[in-house]
């Protein structure tokens, strides 16, 4: 015995279609940022330097900003040497606070130096031997 389906069910499984994808499609706009690509650390004579951030909370725990920073560790027993914050954002309360992070995109050597890229085309020049950040670099 062959089923078949009368026209009310037929509509109304594709309108529970129809919802269900619209909820999707709307829940997928809606998302937050996708996390930041993980950054390759850079060996430079001994030492790996790799990038991080952390997020500045107030005293109710919402964040208030965040700090990107730089850590050179021994390349062959894993020690950290030192950790330097590169930069710093503050985040502004009526705006979400995923669309104002700004992360570290890349760790390239420039000689001597370390250059660190951020994803939105900025570029600090951290000196590794006087452990500062010689500012951010215009090209």
């Amino acid at each position: 015995m062959r089923q078949t389906h009368s026209t009310r069910q037929i509509v109304a499984v594709a309108l529970c279609l129809l919802a269900l994808s619209s909820a999707w499609l709307i829940s997928a706009a809606q998302a937050k940022r996708v996390a930041p690509a993980r950054v390759q650390p850079l060996t430079l004579d001994g030492v790996r330097y790799s990038a991080g951030d952390e997020k500045t909370l107030d005293a109710s725990g919402k964040p208030i900003g965040m700090t990107a920073s730089l850590t050179a560790s021994d390349a062959k027993t894993g020690r950290v040497m030192w950790k330097l914050p590169v930069y710093e954002v503050r985040f502004r309360r009526d705006l979400e606070t995923d669309v104002q992070e700004v992360h570290i995109s890349a760790v390239e050597a420039d000689g001597q130096q370390v250059l660190v890229k951020t994803e939105r085309g900025l570029e600090f020049l951290v000196d590794p031997r006087a452990r500062s950040v010689r500012g951010l670099i215009r090209r």
